[in-house]
């Protein structure tokens, strides 16, 4: 898993996760996390999606994870 972030339109910097299969992927998987979770929270889902060719995103939303240490 890769942890980077990117800068919103409103300055507000906004952590995402990354993880990557072996080989060619076969598509990209974006993961919404619900009320109250993370986007790393999904580790476990995307490291096994990952082992099936997919790349697969994750975002903290505003106010959750690592981009609500920002956000408050």
């Amino acid at each position: 898993m890769q942890t980077t972030t990117f800068t919103d339109a409103q300055g507000v910097a906004v952590t995402y996760y990354r993880w990557d299969p072996s080989g060619d992927p076969r598509a990209i998987v974006l993961i919404a996390h619900g009320a109250s979770e993370y986007g790393a929270r999904y580790d476990r889902f995307a490291t096994f999606l990952t082992g099936n060719g997919f790349v697969v995103y994750a975002q903290d939303h505003r106010g959750h994870g690592n981009t609500g240490k920002v956000t408050g």
